[in-house]
């Protein structure tokens, strides 16, 4: 029993661990352990397939083995080498012309090992051993690094998303969409930094029966903390006092982009909950969700993780649709939107939380809803990019309310971002998914820097109490504000602040720019 143990090569299975413990591990602090686990096991069931085809072919155990670690090697192992070789320049610097000659490699490795006559038995028994040292090091940190912060999670968690308020609706319950449009830019930053007037829309949604919040702003300069804030209906403090200002979990963060209190208050009286995803994996899909639209929807993890393959890396130079993600977003959008007319005339009572990447980058669109090849888009300025979006999403928008209020005149609906645009010094690469942001010194943002980042675009439509919405407004009292008019609830206004964090490492140590950015 034992010699069949020591003999079987599982060395390809625990080598096919450390790509994508490395990517964990580079990333352990925004991604959560299941996603790892998630693609860990697909990557292991497929080498259960190539071992066994291999041995279909070799009908020798050993040298099945060995070729499935080349399989391992060749495929999962390509950006790790060709990382390690571009230093040193000439021909290896581009893919095009290194991923030839790793596929030549390939092919002469697997001649070599096919036409081994060797029993390789203690060539088995090394790259066994070899390959558990190789990956102890990674599993061992990622044990680490979980093993310390799980128990840390539940109460900073709880600390923020409950208790659960107990509401108590008088009358017809109206639907309510909450819509949160990313990186929509106040009016007044529109104007002094991109010279764009949006008076004819905010004209537009007044005549609807919206109050625009003319000098509203982000609670945080980031959607993550900005959404925990105004899902959850107060400020992050309490994460800080439960973990200490300095933690770096984003992960912790992300989960109370899922599990917060509105919906939870909500369902309680017998709403039904529609969530509208992104790319975005903190808001792709909510679990609680009673329906989940989305479209093409790769997780982030996988998405970096085959991407840095050889058939991913081929993939994507040869512009297949599976991997060209800017087409993804332009057909997302489209389906969301289609979708949101549709869910408007469903019966109600339903939250509806749409999470929208416009006019957020990618630029993707021009201002007719075209969708942009990434050379069409960087050919354009940066600013025409943006303002043909947004003015992209005004039209849209206003369509999909005027679906909404024929199917439900007495709608709440709460359009607004969740933080503005990156300004242009500290902005990343915005024709590429997920490759925008930037580790940015926040603290370094000059004051009308900090006023883009912060200053939001803010619209609600409260009918029958237009009244209670005021000039500065913040997303963490929207809920308080509706829960208080609607649902016999009693919340205190808080104040309405606006924070930044300083950098990626104390993630809730918050300084005040409340005065910078109104």
């Amino acid at each position: 029993m034992l010699k069949r143990i020591t003999e079987f090569p599982y060395h390809a299975f625990v080598l096919a661990v450390h790509p994508v413990l490395g990517l964990f591990e580079n990333n352990e602090t925004k991604v959560p352990i299941s996603d790892a686990l998630g693609t860990m096991l697909y990557v292991e069931a497929v080498l259960v397939l190539v071992l066994g085809l291999c041995w279909w072919l070799t009908r020798r155990l050993a040298k099945a083995g060995l070729l499935t670690l080349l399989v391992v090697i060749f495929v999962l192992f390509y950006q790790h080498l060709f990382d390690l070789l571009t230093p040193f320049g000439g021909q290896f610097e581009e893919h095009v012309y290194f991923l030839p000659l790793w596929l030549v490699a390939a092919v002469l490795a697997f001649r070599v090992a096919a036409a081994s006559t060797a029993r390789l038995i203690t060539t088995t028994l090394v790259l066994n051993v070899g390959a558990l040292f190789f990956v102890a090091s990674p599993a061992l940190q990622v044990a680490h690094y979980q093993l310390k912060v799980g128990p840390e999670r539940g109460p900073a968690i709880a600390a923020i998303n409950r208790p659960v308020p107990e509401l108590k609706p008088s009358g017809q319950k109206p639907d309510i969409y909450y819509l949160v449009f990313d990186r929509y830019a106040r009016a007044d930053v529109l104007q002094q930094v991109y010279g764009y007037d949006n008076s004819e829309f905010l004209t537009a949604l007044g005549d609807r029966g919206f109050g625009v919040i003319e000098r509203s702003a982000a609670n945080y300069q980031r959607t993550s903390h900005s959404l925990a804030a105004s899902l959850n209906m107060t400020y992050l403090d309490a994460i800080g006092e439960s973990l200490g200002e300095r933690s770096d979990d984003w992960v912790l963060i992300y989960r109370l982009l899922e599990d917060y209190k509105v919906w939870r208050a909500l369902k309680g009286v017998g709403y039904r909950f529609i969530h509208f995803g992104t790319w975005w994996k903190p808001t792709a899909a909510n679990r609680f969700a009673d329906e989940n639209v989305n479209w093409k929807a790769i997780p982030t993890f996988d998405r970096f993780f085959w991407a840095a393959t050889a058939p991913g890396r081929l993939a994507l130079m040869a512009g297949l649709s599976w991997f060209d993600y800017r087409s993804h977003q332009c057909e997302r959008l489209k389906h969301k939107f289609a979708r949101l007319e549709e869910v408007a005339a469903a019966p109600g009572p339903k939250f509806v939380f749409a999470h929208v990447l416009l006019p957020h980058p990618p630029f993707i669109f021009d201002a007719e809803g075209r969708c942009l090849s990434r050379a069409e888009a960087q050919a354009r300025s940066r600013e025409q990019n943006y303002i043909g979006q947004l003015t992209l999403t005004n039209r849209l928008l206003l369509a999909a309310i005027d679906k909404i209020l024929v199917a439900n005149e007495n709608a709440v609906i709460v359009v607004q971002a969740d933080e503005g645009p990156w300004p242009a010094s500290i902005a990343g690469d915005e024709q590429s998914i997920g490759m925008d942001t930037t580790p940015a010194e926040w603290a370094a943002m000059t004051p009308a820097e900090t006023k883009e980042k912060v200053a939001i675009f803010n619209a609600i439509r409260l009918p029958g109490a237009e009244a209670e919405l005021y000039p500065v407004l913040t997303p963490v009292n929207t809920f308080r504000i509706i829960f208080n008019r609607y649902f016999g609830s009693d919340f205190v206004l808080l104040p309405d602040e606006s924070y930044i964090y300083l950098d990626n490492k104390p993630l809730y140590d918050f300084v005040p720019v409340t005065e910078v950015v109104r």
